[in-house]
């Protein structure tokens, strides 16, 4: 029998992508993500014996990467080894498996969107489990609660967060942004017909569902995401560059103005989840450590760039765990990678982590040199906003989920087979 390597690596390709989604929507719930990611790093090292290719840009990014990881922690307190171990297994993870899909996207960039595409009733059936777990959990407290591996969270609605793990709403406002998102783009690539009406009438339902769940789950954040990448993602499309855009855009602006001031439930709700996050962004501008909650993230950066240490080489991997609780006075530390990485990272590890992540979010965007300007600018705000809600950083599984996400907004030159949608 004849061995075919070509064979073997799409093999591992596919087993590996399995494990990293499947981490994503169920492993973490029973706690086991720790050994999965174990699992998922020894995969794609057989899968590098293979065939392995660096660009010069790739390794110079990464060499300074390490460099400024090295030099962080010799210029700060070496306090604890095992802090330095699991802060940098944290961050390791993250990268390996974005490094991975950045790799498989730029030489098999063809194979892996037709994947994404047709991954379509997978991603689509995993939220929709989601939905009934969501809603057993909001009518029937404590009765499904994740595995716990970490510190206790007595907030129950932190807790209604489906499949993917204890306390993961971040995760599930990521993944619903996501798949979203993700139909929004299947219903613009799809012919006419009942297949579209029922796919409109299918995004409908569960961008409702979704706003009921994040009010009972204390989810502020997606009322902001969600819109914010909605337009991102039109804008990002050369169709709606037209003036047709621009005037649906108005007319859309002056609907909701007349809604708020006219109907008395959706002024409720604007108040309630829209208004009151942004009152809380601007109130933790001064309240500084006394903020609580979702008010920490914001609030903590504005310390990071105040403290000295930011703008040489942080407080030190060694010195500080990632998921310090109450470091600073600060509840939930650690909530916020872009606050947290740049307080301990320092200024310098923080600037070339960010420009290692925008060279390969880029590329999930478009395989070309010549991407469009609007669509770096997307990448970048699409980067800063997530880093300060989530953990995508020192999360592989935030990460991957915030990876499904950026290949929403990627460019496929002509409609393919699997755009379409089948629903018989």
């Amino acid at each position: 029998m004849k061995f075919n390597i070509n064979k073997v690596k799409l093999n591992l390709d596919i087993i590996i992508l399995f494990f990293m989604y499947f981490q994503l929507v169920i492993l973490n719930f029973w706690g086991i993500t720790s050994s999965v990611y174990k699992l998922v790093v020894v995969l794609i090292l057989i899968r590098f014996l293979f065939s392995f290719k660096i660009l010069k840009k790739d390794f110079v990014l990464i060499s300074l990467l390490l460099f400024t990881f090295i030099l962080n922690v010799l210029f700060s307190d070496l306090q604890s080894l095992e802090v330095l171990k699991t802060n940098f297994l944290t961050q390791f993870y993250a990268v390996f498996y974005c490094y991975y899909i950045y790799y498989l996207n730029k030489y098999k960039r063809e194979w892996v969107l037709n994947i994404f595409s047709s991954s379509f009733f997978i991603f689509n059936a995993t939220a929709i489990i989601n939905v009934c777990i969501l809603l057993i959990q909001i009518f029937y407290p404590y009765s499904i609660i994740g595995f716990r591996t970490g510190i206790i969270n007595d907030y129950y609605p932190d807790l209604i967060s489906g499949l993917f793990g204890y306390s993961a709403v971040p995760l599930v406002c990521l993944f619903f942004v996501f798949v979203i998102i993700y139909d929004i783009r299947k219903y613009r690539a799809s012919r006419g017909g009942g297949a579209k009406k029922f796919l409109f009438i299918f995004i409908l339902l569960l961008s409702l569902v979704s706003v009921y769940i994040s009010i009972n789950n204390d989810n502020k954040a997606f009322f902001s995401i969600l819109p914010f990448c909605i337009i991102m993602y039109l804008i990002s499309n050369y169709k709606m560059r037209k003036l047709k855009f621009i005037l649906y855009f108005f007319l859309s602006i002056i609907c909701i103005i007349v809604l708020y001031y006219y109907n008395i439930f959706f002024n409720e709700f604007v108040n309630n989840y829209i208004i009151k996050l942004y009152r809380m962004i601007i109130n933790s501008i001064t309240i500084s450590n006394k903020a609580n909650g979702s008010n920490e993230r914001i609030a903590l950066i504005l310390e990071t760039l105040k403290t000295k240490t930011t703008w040489l080489f942080g407080k030190g991997f060694a010195t500080i765990s990632i998921y310090e609780e109450n470091y600073l006075g600060y509840k939930h530390f650690g909530q916020s990678d872009f606050a947290t990485l740049l307080l301990i990272g320092g200024i310098w590890y923080f600037v070339f982590l960010g420009i290692f992540y925008y060279r390969m979010f880029c590329s999930f965007v478009s395989n070309k040199i010549n991407i469009l300007f609007i669509d770096k600018i997307i990448v970048v705000l699409l980067m800063i906003l997530i880093a300060i809600y989530t953990q995508c950083f020192t999360r592989a599984n935030y990460m991957f989920c915030f990876i499904l996400l950026l290949f929403d907004f990627s460019k496929v030159q002509q409609r393919t087979e699997t755009d379409q949608i089948d629903i018989n």
